[in-house]
């Protein structure tokens, strides 16, 4: 499998993995570069990228119009563990 190197990430700005889909289609397989937010789904998408499991590469997604993010800390936000 490739390797992906970040670099530069701004405060601003979170990588998430496998919680980014496809035209509506979960996909584990996106690695993405978000603006961090308080919502459950995330409105800015800086840059995703797609681990191919079948060549083991990983390749720039380039059209982003289709990719949806959702906040993987959004149930720690607004839904704490009950006691």
């Amino acid at each position: 499998m490739d390797t992906l190197i970040i670099k530069n990430l701004s405060t601003s700005e979170l990588i998430t993995i496998g919680y980014s889909e496809f035209d509506k289609d979960n996909n584990i397989n996106l690695i993405s570069i978000v603006d961090k937010t308080d919502s459950l789904y995330i409105q800015s998408i800086k840059k995703v990228w797609k681990a191919n499991r079948e060549t083991h590469k990983i390749e720039t997604v380039s059209n982003l119009i289709d990719i949806n993010c959702i906040n993987e800390a959004f149930s720690l936000l607004y839904y704490p563990k009950l006691k």
